[in-house]
């Protein structure tokens, strides 16, 4: 089972931590929409074959039979590599604030660590979609100056995601992140 989320402290603390049990929850199913599109494909073809329409050519009912059991084994095999990339994903993402920046840590077999400086941080977004706003749960997305490249036309800042993050826990990370980056923090009017 998956640890909870817990809160950041104003004290330097330099163990990773991880993203919380419902990010566990998200990225599985993330991970698995392949196996849920089949299980709807299994479900039409069950109620296709029971519902006798095709009943009268045996060849054709047959046939349904054998894609049943090829859709069946394909949703089996897809919904164990959703939930082992899920996971993955989520055992692979690791965070820390130490006393010099922000750190993350992805990958299980090539680790990959960035590191993020305070003082290039300009900015700590906190987004939500309807489901992560019932799962209390939200993006945080920490907004760095970027450079503008030929290849990258159009994006002039670069970007570390939280993927669902706690909603406690960003805030408590944001407030955090922005008073070490010396960011003013902008409040809507109904938080004032």
């Amino acid at each position: 089972m998956p640890p909870t989320a817990t809160t950041v402290s104003t004290t330097v603390d330099t163990s990773y931590r991880k993203l919380g049990h419902k990010a566990f929850y998200i990225l599985t199913i993330k991970k698995s929409t392949t196996a849920i599109c089949f299980l709807v494909l299994e479900i039409v073809l069950l109620i296709v074959q029971s519902s006798g329409v095709l009943r009268s050519n045996p060849q054709i009912n047959s046939l349904l039979g054998g894609a049943e059991l090829i859709v069946f084994l394909i949703f089996l095999v897809a919904i164990i590599a959703g939930l082992l990339a899920g996971y993955f994903s989520y055992i692979a993402f690791r965070y820390r604030v130490d006393e010099n920046g922000f750190l993350t840590e992805r990958g299980t077999i090539s680790k990959q660590e960035t590191s993020l400086p305070f003082r290039q941080i300009q900015n700590v977004d906190i987004e939500q979609s309807m489901i992560y706003r019932m799962m209390g749960v939200c993006d945080l997305i920490i907004l760095t100056a970027g450079h503008e490249d030929k290849q990258d036309a159009g994006k002039n800042e670069s970007e570390i995601v939280l993927p669902a993050l706690d909603i406690t826990v960003a805030h408590d990370l944001r407030t955090h992140l922005l008073e070490r980056a010396n960011v003013q923090e902008v409040k809507p009017e109904n938080q004032i």
